[in-house]
């Protein structure tokens, strides 16, 4: 498939209406088919495809394609992106219906929670076990 000859269409409920620009795609905002965006790859970009690799399996080394979407909050003033407002509903590619997970990813997923309860005890355990040790030796 050469590059430019791809599209997709993007369906936001709230946060289409913010959409500013798309960088190195084509992208149009079209408000009248469920605020969806619908983009496609530039001609001339045949060469961030994938290649063939030179070794003896003849492996595809992938190519990249990325972009960034830039949106505005003055035409959506409420919207809550952590909340979901900016996550697709419907993603669409070459006419294909995407799979999106049923849970919207959080942020919070890789932080480390400490229950400061716990380190507090812990910490008491530790220093009534040393005082111990001081007063008994042969413990």
């Amino acid at each position: 498939m050469n590059f430019e000859n791809w599209f997709t269409a993007i369906q936001l409920k709230k946060a289409a209406l913010g959409y500013e620009k798309f960088y190195s795609f084509n992208g149009t905002f079209l408000r009248q088919l469920n605020n969806t965006i619908f983009f496609q790859g530039l001609a001339g970009a045949n060469y961030l495809l994938g290649e063939t690799n030179e070794t003896a399996t003849a492996m595809k080394v992938p190519g990249k394609q990325q972009s960034v979407l830039t949106f505005t909050k003055s035409k959506t003033p409420n919207i809550n992106v952590p909340g979901g407002d900016g996550f697709p509903s419907k993603v669409l590619f070459n006419g294909e219906d995407c799979a999106l997970p049923k849970r919207l990813p959080i942020a919070e997923g890789n932080r480390l929670h400490v229950n400061m309860v716990q380190v507090f005890v812990l910490t008491l355990c530790h220093f009534f076990a040393h005082q111990i040790r001081l007063v008994f030796p042969f413990l």
